[in-house]
């Protein structure tokens, strides 16, 4: 069987899928070869506040970006409003969406989906809004 393309809009489907925590651990979504990668961490914190629901992103290093999710806490779920541009692959912008399940008595659940889109202008920030 061939492999499957997939595209939405103007972008290339990079990865699909959803992930169970484990015991509530990051998760880590690392793309291409060991001596060439790229990483992104999903991170998970409850602090009970729910007037600061918020997504941040911090560079860790030229090939780890690490997005915290914070105070998510919600029985329907929680998404990015559109596509987070969260930095190059391939000479590509590369983008992640992602709809989520964190509750404190519970794994965290993550749908995610990963684009790669030609580049108009280079990210020049990382993070986004969330609905819920």
């Amino acid at each position: 069987m061939e492999p499957i393309e997939i595209k939405s809009g103007p972008t290339d489907v990079l990865a699909s899928g959803t992930v169970i925590s484990f015991n509530n651990n990051p998760i880590e979504l690392i793309f291409g070869p060991e001596h060439n990668y790229f990483k992104v961490i999903l991170k998970f914190e409850l602090v009970n506040d729910k007037t600061k629901q918020k997504i941040d992103g911090m560079i860790l290093d030229k090939s780890t970006i690490e997005l915290t999710f914070a105070d998510l806490d919600t029985i329907s779920g929680t998404w990015t409003s559109e596509p987070i541009a969260i930095g190059g692959f391939s000479n590509k912008t590369l983008y992640i969406n992602v709809h989520f399940y964190i509750r404190k008595d519970m794994q965290s659940l993550v749908n995610y989906t990963v684009y790669l889109e030609e580049p108009k202008t280079p990210p020049s920030s990382v993070g986004g809004e969330i609905n819920k």
